[in-house]
């Protein structure tokens, strides 16, 4: 429990310290979750960021982040782009991010 206290604490404050510091950044982030995950021994945030590219349609970035370390769970190889009307598929990347990383 101290330790899932102590993510929620964490991506509180980084998700606060982003709207100040960096606003566009924060404009892009579309949802994200977090939890202490044992398994890994990390906070994890499964995040989801608006992903503008001119001239083409827009799309949803999801990955799992290390809160502590802000890098990218197992490097880049768990990241999904995908089309920002698939909404179905979002949530479904996003829970199974989740799944992997946060029990």
């Amino acid at each position: 429990m101290k330790q899932q206290t102590q993510c929620s604490d964490l991506v509180k404050a980084d998700i606060l310290q982003t709207q100040i510091q960096a606003p566009d950044v924060y404009a892009t982030i579309r949802d994200y979750t977090f939890e202490w995950s044992r398994k890994s021994d990390a906070c994890v945030m499964i995040v989801q960021y608006w992903v503008d590219r001119p001239h083409r349609p827009r799309r949803v970035q999801v990955l799992a982040i290390n809160a502590v370390t802000m890098q990218p769970m197992e490097r880049h190889r768990s990241i999904y782009l995908i089309p920002a009307q698939d909404t179905q598929q979002i949530e479904d990347a996003a829970d199974a991010l989740f799944r992997k990383y946060s029990r």
